[in-house]
């Protein structure tokens, strides 16, 4: 295993800190073991968009959707 220079410690060391600042100040929901099934299997499989959802995403600007501006071959 290769051993991080004093500098790219300190850079890491730095970073983890920051990351652990963002974390810290999100907020949490904590759920139960039955939860967070539901959660996951909702992710996995999510319900079909409602009308209400289907004419929301009609109003919205076509540069706003993330998988068109995405580069996947990057």
């Amino acid at each position: 295993m290769r051993r991080l220079t004093k500098k790219k410690r300190c850079c890491f060391g730095h970073t983890l800190v920051a990351a652990k600042a963002v974390v810290d100040g999100s907020d949490r929901v904590r759920l139960s073991a039955r939860d967070s099934l539901r959660v996951l299997d909702l992710m996995q499989n999510p319900p079909a968009p409602n009308n209400r959802l289907l004419a929301a995403a009609k109003t919205l600007p076509a540069k706003t959707h993330h998988l068109e501006v995405f580069n996947w071959g990057a």
